[in-house]
């Protein structure tokens, strides 16, 4: 200790006068850079033993001489290296040494009463979601950390990686993986149609308009029929016959009622079967009186040949 602080003071091209003393000749000397005798070599000095004070020399509790104490010399190394905590971090990571890690990177925090230090974090364990009880205990995706415990909250459980309100959830309808039809809504963890709807074949319907289920559960409306109030009825204006709505106004195979046809060139008109206009119905057809020699001017009124039927009148 007594070699290395005298060679960091003599390197450092300091000029030095040791006080002399009775005991010791060569504290008299002076050395240095510029110091005259045999030991100087053009700057490179050189400590002989002699010029080391005795092991009776007065020394202070560190173990330099007095006399550097006294004269402001600080016997401290000159290149001492300050401490890198990150180094310290670093090296104990290479090393593989996790402990010495993590003491070196939080060797600086102190926590408050209740929390706990992980890392370079003070974290309660109860509430941290990451620090779930210990350090490093991170919750799944969507829990929370309730007093040290990984859970969802109160009245949801996990379901399929995150947290569900069983009560409303339309996938976990009172448990997890139940799923509800399609139109229906989980109410208080059971699957139900809407107010006024009605499960058929898988889906929710309403009985009172729905075509497919009119009434009740597989009843179709046919024939053009809507469901109207659960009964299958026909477009306002027209009557079911033969399993479809007719117009009985219009309708030439159901003119005024379900099945009166209208025949020999007859039309339904106003419910009626009819001939067209400037023809009249005569022995089951509709004829031009004006031109018809079996009917001139009127039904069976027969023209004799060789007369013909000419504007309603048999003429030569």
């Amino acid at each position: 200790m007594k070699r290395a602080a005298l060679a960091a003071v003599v390197l450092a091209g300091c000029s030095l006068r040791w006080p002399a003393s009775s005991g010791d000749a060569g504290w008299g000397r002076e050395v240095g850079a510029d110091a005259e005798g045999p030991d100087a070599h053009d700057g490179d000095v050189e400590v002989a033993a002699e010029d080391v004070p005795g092991e009776d020399a007065a020394t202070s509790d560190d173990g330099a001489p007095d006399d550097l104490q006294e004269g402001g010399l600080d016997a401290t190394p000159l290149d001492a290296p300050e401490y890198d905590g990150d180094a310290a971090i670093d090296a104990a990571t290479d090393a593989g040494d996790e402990a010495a890690a993590d003491a070196a990177d939080g060797a600086d925090v102190t926590c408050a009463a209740g929390l706990q230090r992980c890392g370079v974090a003070c974290v309660d364990p109860r509430t941290d979601a990451v620090n779930c009880g210990v350090c490093g205990a991170a919750c799944p995706s969507g829990q929370g950390c309730f007093d040290g415990v990984c859970r969802c909250p109160t009245g949801q459980a996990y379901c399929a990686g995150r947290c569900v309100s069983t009560a409303t959830s339309t996938s976990h309808c009172g448990m997890c993986g139940r799923a509800c039809l399609t139109g229906q809504s989980c109410v208080g963890g059971a699957c139900a149609c809407p107010t006024g709807q009605t499960v058929c074949a898988g889906r929710c319907v309403n009985l009172q308009t729905d075509v497919m289920n009119c009434g009740g559960c597989g009843r179709p409306c046919n024939g053009g029929t809507t469901c109207q109030l659960g009964t299958c009825r026909c477009p306002a204006g027209q009557t079911v016959c033969g399993g479809g709505c007719v117009n009985l106004q219009t309708d030439g195979m159901n003119c005024g009622g379900c099945g009166i046809v209208c025949m020999g060139g007859t039309t339904c008109q106003s419910s009626m079967c009819r001939c067209p206009t400037g023809q009249s119905f005569c022995a089951g057809a509709c004829v031009n009186t004006s031109t018809s020699s079996a009917h001139c001017g009127g039904c069976n009124r027969l023209c004799t040949p060789p007369q013909t039927c000419q504007s309603g009148m048999c003429r030569l």
